[in-house]
């Protein structure tokens, strides 16, 4: 049986998506940055994308942009 996966893309400095082998899944994130603030520090997520075990290249199929490429292509080496 194949473990569940959690793929979290970050940028800028902040979460832009989460994809994950189980749709169910609960993902909680801890940020200190704006504590001072009055901000909550746990956030709690769900799957943005879900896919297959050793497809999750397929996330960033048909993009042009080259750094999304390389994700791409190492997800697929890597065979995530």
């Amino acid at each position: 049986m194949s473990k569940n996966k959690i793929i979290i893309t970050i940028e800028g400095g902040l979460v832009q998506a989460i994809c994950a082998t189980d749709p169910k899944i609960e993902i909680f994130v801890v940020d200190y940055d704006n504590i001072d603030q009055g901000d909550d520090p746990v956030y709690k997520y769900s799957p943005d994308y879900v896919f297959k075990d050793g497809l999750a290249h397929e996330i960033f199929m048909g993009s042009l942009n080259p750094a999304e490429t390389e994700v791409r292509d190492e997800l697929k080496r890597l065979k995530v």
